[in-house]
């Protein structure tokens, strides 16, 4: 009975290894590749192939002599793998960078995941499925209750699995971070075999060292950087995103959810105008037929992130009321310990951009904002012609909605296009604006139909001293018309991963190309 009982404990723990190990790895590589549906979809696909083979392999394994002693042993070398991942996995992810862009130019993103998946994650989940089948064997009495003994494993098993997924989301990554977590779970695995070797009495000073090892690592100090190439004044993990702080030029700082690629936010210490998408924003304010630089307004900022256009906002249009709404509380910590953001600043509200319009104390607004994305691509759900709809109807008579696209597509029917054409069949006009010299477009979509030439005007009066003047003119000299057309997104159908991909590719690229130059830089000059 003990027997048993010890095994289907073991049934449980490498049920919930397995979630923990899928779940954890999906923020080892989140840093490198993001974590869109085509990112999720490669991992869980390779590790369910990985399961598979290994219930295969284990069947076969079960049938021959010493089911114990494999089994056990598969549990031990799975714990050390898991235990070596926070150690070697991002340099192997980060090393695998160079060799796949030569490789696979055109497809880095995808094959980068494939090859992380399959190098760093494989072989202890093939370990891990390949004990099932022997736990099965182990655990049977006698032929007649096979049915009952191999339903109570995969039971258990599978009540493993739900503890695993939910553990690290909400426990353990926020708490302890993603390396440790590995950890973790590795310790539990060994700590399994060590039972087993125990009994046993088999080499228990080279295992029992092993454990000590992993529990040392587990308390101590670890080398958890994911940008370990470059200086960082924050690194961290919140629920939602890996989260950097790095110093810019002139004493700022700026905030990005990848390792290397983009700003999500930025902070200028002295307000400086930079040129950059949140600073041609400010025209939309000035979209309302009856509005001025110092007009009072309400402005809902939907992707707040650390703060940039809410304090670019309060100083150059101190008429500003903003409302900010961010779903993830740890960038809104960073946003007051790096950025300068105060309660002056913003009404900040910590909530899903959508959930946050069907609130039902939320009120009409001159201005929305949207500037959310997951990595660096717009969630599908804010993308939609529905809800474009709900922005609407949250929208005052003469209001404006302002969009930042960060990746713009050389091709008529990309991901811009598409938001583009989808924001004009809900509101009367649209106008799209790149930024000149970057990736990133506005789509400004205002309500009124003076709003285009009541902005003109401002433009032309702004007083020509004004940091903003050069910016609201290029605004009103290149911005375009966009008509109603076929693309639409809708909840239904809005494959923004996939529209995105062959820009994402090129940001990684380009990404790569300048950590090189870097590199051979520093190279030289030591």
């Amino acid at each position: 009975m003990r027997r048993n009982l010890f095994l289907y404990a073991t049934t449980f723990i490498c049920g919930m290894a397995v979630m923990a190990v899928e779940l954890s790895a999906s923020r080892l590589m989140a840093p490198y590749y993001g974590s869109s549906m085509i990112t999720w979809t490669v991992l869980i696909g390779l590790v369910m192939v990985a399961l598979s083979l290994g219930n295969f392999l284990g069947g076969r394994l079960a049938d021959r002599p010493g089911t114990e002693e494999n089994l056990f042993a598969m549990i031990w070398t799975a714990s050390v793998w898991i235990a070596l991942i926070p150690l070697a996995g991002r340099y192997v992810i980060t090393a695998s960078f160079f060799l796949l862009a030569l490789v696979f130019p055109e497809s880095l993103l995808l094959a980068g995941v494939v090859f992380s998946c399959l190098a760093i994650f494989a072989v202890p989940c093939v370990l891990l499925g390949a004990a099932t089948p022997c736990l099965v064997k182990l655990c049977l009495p006698d032929l007649d209750r096979t049915g009952r003994v191999a339903g109570e494993l995969y039971a258990l098993s599978t009540v493993g699995s739900i503890v695993g997924t939910f553990v690290p989301t909400f426990l353990t990554i926020p708490t302890i971070g993603t390396a440790r977590t590995f950890l973790l779970f590795a310790l539990l695995l060994n700590l399994v075999a060590d039972v087993h070797y125990v009994r046993r009495a088999v080499q228990l000073k080279r295992r029992a060292a092993v454990t000590l090892l992993i529990v040392a690592l587990l308390a101590g100090p670890l080398p958890t950087s994911f940008a370990f190439w470059k200086t960082t004044l924050y690194e961290g993990e919140s629920v939602y995103n890996y989260l950097q702080v790095t110093a810019t030029e002139g004493g700022g700082r700026a905030l990005s959810t990848h390792v290397e690629i983009g700003h999500q936010s930025v902070f200028y210490p002295d307000h400086q105008v930079s040129g950059s998408y949140w600073e041609y924003a400010l025209a939309a304010p000035l979209m309302r037929p009856k509005a001025a630089s110092d007009t009072a307004w309400d402005g809902l900022i939907l992707g707040f992130g650390a703060g940039t256009f809410a304090r670019q906002a309060r100083y150059f249009l101190p008429g500003a009321h903003l409302t900010g709404v961010e779903i993830d509380g740890g960038i809104l910590a960073l946003a007051g310990q790096f950025f300068g953001v105060t309660p002056d600043d913003a009404r900040v509200v910590e909530d899903d951009a959508r959930a946050f319009l069907r609130r039902p104390d939320t009120r009409r607004y001159d201005v929305v904002f949207l500037d959310a994305f997951q990595d660096i691509t717009v969630p599908f759900h804010l993308s939609t012609r529905e809800f474009f709809g709900e922005v609407a109807d949250r929208l005052a008579t003469d209001g404006v909605l302002v969009v930042n696209v960060n990746l713009r597509f050389q091709g008529k029917d990309g991901l811009l296009e598409h938001l583009a054409q989808t924001i004009r069949g809900v509101l009367p006009a649209v106008y799209r604006f790149d930024i000149p010299g970057g990736l990133n477009s506005l789509v400004f979509a205002p309500r009124s139909p003076q709003a285009w030439e009541a902005f003109t005007r401002q433009a032309t009066a702004w007083p020509d001293r004004h940091p903003l003047a050069p910016l609201l003119r290029e605004v009103r000299d290149l911005a375009v018309p966009v008509g109603p057309g076929p693309l639409q997104l809708t909840d239904e159908v809005a494959p923004v991963e996939f529209l995105s991909q062959e820009i994402l590719d090129a940001l990684v690229r380009d990404g790569l190309r300048e950590m090189l130059v870097r590199a051979f830089e520093a190279a030289r000059d030591l």
